[in-house]
């Protein structure tokens, strides 16, 4: 269909946007977004009632568990060519789990618009389906990789006004929050969720959100920081149950491609003591929202500029000669020297992932090793 191609092509950075009813074309355009959207948050609603009987199927069982197999192991293509045609059948006791799962294996392909098709499908067609409460999340999640944060806001708020597993809203909590602290809500849409999620409940899903999406990020002392702003400000809400199993500061959920990395020893330039480490990174969180990666060696190549300059080496030959000299300069990105061609030498240490947080290692970390015979 012609409005997947027009409204989830990404624009590029200082592309001017499309006028809106500029032309007949764009006001036809317009007018089939603003239904796909009436769509998704109508279907399930239109369809109430409507139930179809299913007849069990051992040939759906073992397509849809195909389909399942290849989708569990990063097959994507392959998973959507059993789940369509899963699809294919009479209605059966997989229909309903295919489609969603259908819908999951385009979003995995970035096909985000027959995702979203694959959604209003599963809530027009299935009325009744556990799943319904998921559509929303995979429809949210669509829309905002399609960079419409607007429609992806409504999804999520929708999860938090209605009857959903507290998994799933906590989910939508997260993604509302970080949408938030980047900018991406506007305030007309703000104002549009308080009024169908309830000011309390937008506040409090924000906070916790925040909570969660810093810890995904391993943003330690915002993280810390955070659930204080929650329990400091919110009592006996939705969230609590969640909550309470963050004790005494250890994270409440452990992503789970972190624990295979549990117990891994690796080495850094990483200081993890340092103050001028820690301010830095902390103030460019504040600043730009984001982790610094690289900055960090920027950052200190220009403050050494600026003391050799500030020292009188102002000649570029006398500014080089200067830096040669530099031995453990401690800065954001490490303990730095630089060597006679002017290359950086960082001093490096051994760190230890340990229930999901980088420390340094100590010597009873190291393996006993002991003379062979």
């Amino acid at each position: 269909m012609q409005w997947r191609k027009k409204y989830t092509r990404l624009l590029r950075y200082g592309q001017p946007r499309p006028r809106a009813f500029s032309s007949p074309a764009s006001i036809q355009r317009t007018a089939r977004y603003v239904c796909l959207t009436l769509a998704a948050v109508l279907a399930p609603a239109l369809a109430a009632g409507q139930a179809h009987p299913w007849t069990y199927s051992v040939d759906a069982e073992k397509v849809f568990g195909n389909g399942l197999a290849a989708y569990q192991q990063g097959r994507f293509d392959e998973a959507l060519d059993h789940l369509r045609q899963l699809a294919e059948f009479p209605f059966n006791q997989r229909s309903s789990a295919g489609q969603f799962l259908l819908g999951k294996a385009l979003y995995r392909l970035g096909h985000f618009a027959e995702a979203i098709d694959a959604a209003l499908v599963l809530q027009r067609r299935f009325p009744t389906s556990r799943y319904l409460p998921n559509t929303r999340l995979l429809i949210g999640d669509s829309f905002f990789n399609s960079k419409h944060y607007d429609e992806a806001a409504s999804q999520y708020g929708r999860l938090l006004a209605t009857q959903a597993p507290l998994g799933l809203q906590a989910q939508a909590a997260e993604r509302l929050a970080a949408m938030d602290w980047n900018g991406q809500l506007k305030k007309q849409r703000l104002t549009r969720l308080r009024q169908a999620v309830g000011a309390g409940r937008l506040r409090e899903a924000l906070f916790y959100g925040r909570v969660r999406w810093q810890q995904r990020l391993g943003w330690e002392e915002e993280t810390a920081q955070a659930r204080q702003t929650y329990r400091d400000s919110v009592a006996n809400g939705i969230f609590a149950p969640l909550a309470a199993v963050w004790g005494g500061g250890q994270p409440a959920q452990r992503p789970g491609e972190r624990k295979n990395f549990d117990g891994v020893i690796f080495v850094s330039a990483r200081q993890t003591e340092s103050a001028a480490a820690r301010s830095f990174v902390s103030a460019f969180r504040k600043q730009f929202r984001r982790d610094p990666h690289y900055a960090a060696a920027g950052y200190d190549a220009t403050h050494l500029l600026i003391d050799g300059w500030e020292q009188g080496y102002r000649d570029p030959t006398a500014l080089v000669e200067w830096l040669t000299t530099v031995r453990f300069y401690e800065g954001a990105s490490g303990v730095i020297s630089l060597s006679p061609d002017v290359r950086s030498n960082s001093a490096l240490t051994l760190l230890k992932i340990e229930r999901d947080k980088v420390r340094s290692l100590d010597t009873g970390d190291l393996p006993k090793m002991g003379a062979a015979e």
